[in-house]
């Protein structure tokens, strides 16, 4: 983490600031709201264990190829 604040949190991935802000009232979807692309699929999700899952706040994540 490279920053946090009572608006956000910053991190610093591979050198990009994604920043991820601080929402009122929210409710989680049910459909992916972030997805990441990987060179090799099959090795992250081994060691995610699963291709689909939940953030924090129950948000579903997921793993694809790029």
């Amino acid at each position: 983490m490279k920053l946090e604040d009572d608006y956000a949190v910053v991190f610093d991935v591979g050198g990009i600031d994604v920043r991820v802000s601080t929402v009122p009232d929210f409710t989680p979807n049910e459909h992916t709201v972030l997805g990441f692309s990987v060179s090799d699929v099959t090795a992250a999700v081994k060691a995610l264990r699963e291709a689909w899952f939940n953030d924090a706040d129950g948000n579903v994540l997921s793993v694809t190829n790029t």
